[in-house]
Order: structure tokens, then C-alpha cells, then sequence
């Protein structure tokens, strides 16, 4: 092949050295300890270091904690709360799927702890989303199972499947 330019990039860190801080996250799970309750993290080939996305409130206490490992470790926040985010709402036939006491469109307001027990003790499956957290929902649509969108203690919207 005649006409492909490479260009070689000097890096500040080897890849070796940011598996390694990508695997001790992986097998140690810190954000726990700091009661994080999601954190995305990747190697960024564009900034040759591990990258990790947590929710604002948690920024500063993810830093120190990879604070030893310099600027090999990048932390960023998932930004401010859009409290106008909506779930997809599944819009097919819902024959024979299981009918929740609540209907998930007027769940929304009410306290999260008390909607999800509800919902389970009817044998829902309840996902909770933090809106403040960085989260990606599947396109699972199980009859059985209700997600709830929340902030701050409170339902921001609710749906099944």
C-alpha cells in the first residue's frame, strides 16, 4: 500500500501501567468504601489515561483516592441534574404483562424507598436510576420488571418493562 502516512504519538504513561490502575479499580471496587454508588471508568487512549465518570457530589473524593497515581487518573463529574429526563416508555401490547397497584406514570413524586417496596412486594423487579449518577439502561423490556428514575429520595418517573 503506497499513500498511508502514520504518525507516531509520544505517550506520558504505557498502556501496561494504565491496565494496571484500570484492573485495581476493577478487582478492588473502592467507590464502595465511599459509598459511590456508580462510577464508569475506561482507559482514554486520547488522554493515555484511565478516565473516570462519577456524579458531581463524588468528584473531589474519587480524586483523593487516585490521587497517587497523578494525572494518570482523570476524574470528571456527570454534570448538573436535568430533573426534566424522562425513561423510555415501552408502547406495545401489554397482554398478559402483570398490572403494579401503582401505575408507574403516578409514581412520580412519591418517596423512592416506599414505591420500589411496593413494587417488589408484588414481585416486581425494581431498578433504580440516581439521576445525579452517570447509568445506561438496556433495551430489555421484561413485563416483570419497573425502573424508577430518581433524585434527591423522590420518583422523577417510573416505567415497566
Amino acid at each position: 500500500m503506497t499513500g498511508i502516512e502514520v504518525e507516531f504519538a509520544e505517550s506520558p504513561r504505557s498502556l501496561r501501567e494504565l491496565n494496571a490502575i484500570n484492573d485495581e479499580i476493577r478487582q478492588t471496587n473502592p467507590f464502595q468504601e465511599v459509598g459511590v454508588r456508580v462510577a464508569q471508568f475506561w482507559i482514554d487512549p486520547a488522554t493515555a489515561a484511565v478516565a473516570i465518570h462519577v456524579a458531581d457530589s463524588a468528584v473531589d473524593v474519587v480524586r483523593r483516592m487516585f490521587a497517587r497515581h497523578g494525572d494518570a487518573v482523570i476524574v470528571t463529574g456527570n454534570g448538573p441534574v436535568d430533573l426534566s429526563t424522562r425513561l423510555g416508555h415501552f408502547s406495545g401490547s401489554r397482554d398478559g404483562w402483570p398490572v403494579p397497584s401503582l401505575a408507574p406514570d403516578h409514581a412520580a413524586g412519591r418517596v423512592t424507598d416506599e414505591v420500589a417496596e411496593l413494587y417488589r412486594g408484588e414481585g416486581f423487579e425494581v431498578e433504580i436510576y440516581h439521576l445525579g449518577d452517570p447509568y445506561m439502561l438496556h433495551s430489555d423490556q421484561r413485563p416483570g420488571r419497573i425502573r424508577l428514575l430518581v433524585h434527591d429520595g423522590h420518583v422523577v418517573d417510573a416505567g415497566q418493562g
